[in-house]
């Protein structure tokens, strides 16, 4: 591969605002110099790969503002993001100290990424710049966070680009040099693909864990390696299968035989699990009985300095919750537990014995929940809307990123699935293309709905209405949405979306307090002539405080987070025509209906293993909201007008029954008489007389007092001579 045809494949994926040159200074020292005009980095990189772009002359500033020129320039450097996505990296492998430096590391970066990349040396010939592309690319800031989440960038460890969100150069090789400097080494486009970068241990680990798993452990010491980090996962309490896959991975990566690993996985793993590391965190801290009295508050005290971290007590609810590695779970037999590993450190023996006992540890519960670092409150749980907690991480939802568990962050709910940034998910993409028949504005509109719903933000105020005859993909779409946000989803019996009864009243509301720290709030459809309570909608989208209250339980006020998603066969009707309850309805068609030969009764399984990627697609969706809004398109706009048109029972009877013109007039009860008979026939409910009459002034026409009665202008019944010339 030529250094031409490198560029050409690096150049698509790269800032083509920004570009970095080196050249020589007043001083007649290189220094890097920066270009930042479109038109003239195209110039740039036409006169390098001709060989001329020292013959080049480009103005710039410096970060004061200050203007320079640039001329003589020798080389080009490439920031290796555009447009916010990382497409291409590269791995700077040096050798300063001549001692090897970390070039060694080449053939374990390989298996690492599972991809023979394109080598080129350094300019001056010791070093070594590995390329690869990514088969999906992903947020800048998410590829930064993963590159140091697995060690890269620290002192003597290899550098990968890009190594932030800023500018940061890759230095292009030029002709090839004397020292052997600038040329090619190895590797094709085609080799150089990473279909799927390796997912991040769940937790932070030591250093020596992260070199197994990089695969940077070589014999003798594999097998000791192995075993430390499969200790290591076990006794933070990583899920099994997860700790696993780590290890397996990282073995493998080292070349231990198959055969080897699991043994040697299930001795580490088992011994970590028996040393769990409160109890370590017990041993680090222990300072004797003289630290502590021997008193109940003085065991109050030893369980807060050993368990602070584990252990919180939610007051309002009376729970105690512990930290489970990846998020807090309500469990007050662990948090017995705890208690008890306590007292274990206890040397007196007379105290110990009373401390053992089923008081003495119902002492330490009791008088430790009311520390400051154990106690909590239910809103202090998932309060940060912009966080998502998923089995390999937490997303941060402004960036994109992902980031290890962090129990300061208080998150209680998680969904099941791992965050796979660069998996594809074509099976979703093949049913979303049928369901809403091809249509792209409605499909991107949906992904950002999806996004939306990730978040804890109710800014949008939004009741998203599922409709369409059976059969057309509501039900999927909306199982496989519950899947992927887990503990977030929660499910509201359609009933409650009917009942007239207000959620800011003052009887018990338990349904509630299940919505606390929740996204979704899903239903299925109301029975067909139920009709929406439009009050309980506007209170649940509103974002107003909310208070739940279990029975005979106190009130507990929280923040919504979720968003209202129901679903169904049939439209309920909303009798209001103000603007208050229509603005927040988007109503979403599903109008294909799936024939039954081409009906897949395991898609939903097939789609649930998508999972990884399907939410990646939806924190994608997430990012596109930020920037523009729902954006609703006009599939949605008009099917909810045709809805709002269909629930106006008034309109639809003066549109079929009346005729509008100057100069005629109807007596008010025989209008309303009218009405009534035609909402016997319809089906419809009717409105009282007075209710009636607001609607039909609110569509337009004047009341007035004629030969004694009460009518309405410009308006008469079309069937009956009922009415009158004014």
């Amino acid at each position: 591969m030529t250094r031409i045809e490198l560029m050409r494949w690096l150049w698509p994926h790269c800032d083509h605002g920004d570009l970095a040159v080196m050249f020589a200074g007043t001083d007649g020292k290189l220094r890097p110099g920066w270009i930042s005009d479109d038109a003239d980095a195209m110039r740039a990189v036409k006169a390098f790969t001709e060989g001329k772009l020292g013959n080049e002359r480009f103005e710039s500033e410096n970060q004061r503002g200050v203007s320079y020129s640039i001329t003589g320039a020798e080389r080009l450097g490439f920031v290796l993001h555009r447009d916010g996505q990382v497409g291409v990296i590269c791995i700077d492998l040096d050798d300063h100290t001549g001692d090897g430096g970390n070039v060694n590391q080449l053939d374990t970066l390989k298996r690492f990424f599972g991809a023979e990349p394109v080598v080129f040396s350094s300019k001056g010939g010791r070093g070594l710049h590995a390329f690869y592309k990514l088969q999906d690319a992903m947020p800048v800031e998410g590829f930064v966070a993963w590159s140091k989440a697995w060690g890269f960038n620290r002192e003597n460890q290899p550098e990968l680009f890009p190594k932030t969100g800023k500018l940061t150069q890759v230095w292009m090789p030029g002709e090839p040099n004397a020292d052997g400097g600038d040329t090619y080494q190895s590797g094709t486009i085609e080799s150089a693909l990473i279909t799927s970068l390796p997912n991040l241990p769940p937790i932070n680990v030591t250093e020596k864990t992260l070199r197994f798993l990089r695969g940077e452990v070589t014999q003798p010491g594999r097998n000791d390696a192995l075993n430390t980090a499969a200790f290591e996962l076990g006794q933070k309490m990583v899920e099994r299968s997860a700790a696993w896959a780590l290890c397996e991975r990282g073995a493998r990566v080292c070349g231990l035989e198959p055969s080897e690993t699991e043994r040697t996985f299930d001795s580490g793993y088992s011994s970590g699990l028996r040393s769990p590391p409160s109890r370590e965190a017990g041993a680090d801290r222990r300072r004797g009985d003289g630290a502590y009295e021997l008193t109940a508050m003085g065991n109050s005290k030893r369980f807060v300095s050993m368990s602070g971290r584990e252990a919180k007590f939610c007051t309002v609810i009376n729970r105690w919750y512990v930290w489970d590695t990846n998020r807090w779970v309500c469990d007050g037999i662990r948090a017995e537990a705890l208690a008890k590993l306590s007292v274990e450190e206890i040397t007196d023996a007379k105290h110990r014995k009373y401390s053992c006992g089923k008081r003495g540890i119902e002492e330490i519960l009791f008088l430790s929940r009311s520390e400051p670092s154990m106690a909590v409150t239910p809103s202090d749980f998932d309060a940060d809307p912009m966080l998502f907690n998923c089995q390999s991480g937490t997303i941060d939802l402004k960036s994109g990123t992902q980031q290890p568990h962090e129990r300061s962050q208080l998150l209680s709910r998680i969904s099941p699935v791992g965050y796979a940034p660069q998996g594809s998910c074509p099976q979703w993409s093949r049913f979303l293309e049928t369901v809403f028949g091809g249509d792209n504005e409605l499909i991107g509109y949906i992904q950002r709905v999806c996004g939306y719903v990730l978040t804890g933000q109710v800014s949008e105020q939004v009741l998203f209405f599922m409709y369409g005859d059976g059969c057309n993909g509501k039900s999927v779409f909306a199982s496989v949405l519950q899947h992927i946000l887990g503990d977030y989803a929660r499910k509201v019996p359609a009933q409650i979306l009917s009942r007239s009864d207000r959620v800011a009243g003052e009887g018990p509301s338990p349904f509630l307090s299940t919505l606390i720290g929740a996204r979704l709030a899903a239903s299925s459809e109301l029975e067909e002539g139920q009709k929406f309570a439009e009050a309980k909608i506007k209170d649940m989208t509103g974002g107003d405080h909310l208070t739940s209250r279990g029975l005979r339980q106190d009130p507990v006020e929280f923040d919504p987070m979720f968003k209202l998603l129901v679903y169904g066969n049939h439209k309920p009707q909303i009798s209001g025509v103000d603007h208050g309850i229509w603005r927040r309805i988007h109503l979403i068609p599903f109008l294909v209906r799936i024939p039954e030969s081409k009906r897949d009764p395991r898609l939903i399984d097939k789609l649930k293993g998508e999972s990884g990627a399907i939410l990646a697609w939806m924190v994608r969706g997430c990012l596109q909201w930020q920037q523009r809004g729902l954006c609703p398109p006009d599939a949605v706009t008009h099917a909810t007008t045709a809805y709002r048109s269909e629930s106006d029972t008034v309109g639809r009877f003066i549109e079929e029954c009346c005729t509008r013109a100057d100069g005629v007039f109807v007596q008010k009860g025989e209008l309303h008489e009218a009405f009534e008979a035609w909402c016997k026939s319809s089906g419809e409910c009717a409105l009282e007389k007075n209710t009636f009459g607001k609607r039909v002034k609110r569509l337009g026409f004047e009341e007035n007092r004629l030969h004694g009665g009460r009518v309405w202008l410009g308006l008469e019944l079309s069937d009956t001579e009922g009415g009158g010339d004014a």
